[in-house]
């Protein structure tokens, strides 16, 4: 009997460990260390958004070759525009982390926009209470959110559970719950934009989403609108955004993504007291069970040849 080989990348002990005991049957092999040619599995499985493995499997067509039984790669995050370039060429089933961040982001999508909009991060400048504008409430405010995954609908809960009216932006029909509004879609954006009072951006980054908030878009939203992006910094054009700020337009910006990233320590941007950037850390969590019980299933489903879950389609990027 011919068992299954299934290479890891970025896995502690422990969970290499566990892997073993759920599926006896599999041989789990760490390439952390080790060329994935020399392995040649039919699986790799990355708990991290780079490796050397991935690298390999996706941009390397002489170790791609060696890896003649591959069937399946998994990465560990929602996000896969680093690897768009290659989807159309690829001859396995790709899967990603999406929908499962969701809560995560989503809490820190929200800390975003109540640190501007309760002037928190004056606060913290040490500014008394006269020299800060005043709050903004959200009850009864619009929300535009743009994407409609797991981030996206983490983010709509939590809007609604404030007072907010909520609409979508998608590319996907979302399900449909009490607490989403109305639904447009990707071209109908310049209709979504100029009724909101908050834009949180929660979209892929693929090229139909590149500077989807560009000046154009800028010019129609509302000078007192709050501007969010959790997902992917090739979405908002920071340029065009940095000339809005500088015309005195928008509330508050919060970017816990940025184009370029890392964005330098003297981008123009940063000059803003109303503007807030995290590094790139809304995904970051205590919690990592979600990942490994993913990953889990689908090491269960495709041992036994079912489909697997959060499979990245190749013509969408997401």
């Amino acid at each position: 009997m011919n068992h299954l080989k299934i290479a890891l990348s970025g896995f502690w002990d422990r969970q290499e460990e566990d892997l073993t005991k759920l599926f006896p049957d599999i041989q789990f092999l760490s390439v952390d260390n080790t060329e994935i040619a020399e392995v040649n599995p039919d699986a790799l499985v990355s708990m991290g958004r780079t490796s050397q493995a991935l690298d390999d499997v996706f941009s390397n067509p002489e170790a791609m070759n060696k890896c003649s039984s591959l069937k399946w790669v998994h990465v560990s995050g929602a996000g896969v525009d680093e690897y768009f370039p290659y989807l159309e060429n690829i001859n396995f089933a790709f899967t990603c982390g999406k929908v499962i961040q969701g809560p995560n982001v989503g809490d820190h999508g929200m800390a975003l926009l109540l640190a501007l909009t309760r002037r928190i991060s004056w606060f913290l400048r040490g500014l008394e209470k006269g020299e800060v504008p005043r709050p903004t409430e959200l009850a009864g405010k619009k929300a535009v959110i743009i994407g409609s995954g797991g981030l996206g609908m983490s983010l709509a809960e939590r809007c609604s559970a404030f007072g907010m009216s909520i609409d979508i932006v998608t590319e996907i029909m979302p399900p449909i719950l009490s607490f989403i509004d109305r639904v447009f879609y990707g071209d109908q954006l310049k209709d979504a934009l100029p009724e909101a009072d908050v834009v949180i951006v929660a979209a892929p980054g693929t090229p139909k989403t590149y500077h989807m908030i560009n000046a154009a878009a800028l010019a129609i939203m509302k000078d007192s609108a709050y501007i969010v992006n959790v997902s992917r910094g090739t979405a908002i054009d920071i340029e065009a955004l940095t000339a809005s700020l500088a015309d005195g337009r928008f509330e508050g910006v919060a970017l816990d993504v940025t184009e370029p990233e890392p964005l330098s320590d003297d981008h123009p941007i940063r000059s803003f007291d109303r503007v807030i950037i995290t590094p790139h850390a809304a995904g970051m969590s205590t919690t990592v069970e979600r990942r490994f019980e993913l990953i889990c299933t689908n090491i269960r489903r495709f041992s036994s040849g079912d489909s697997l879950i959060n499979v990245v389609d190749k013509q969408t990027g997401f």
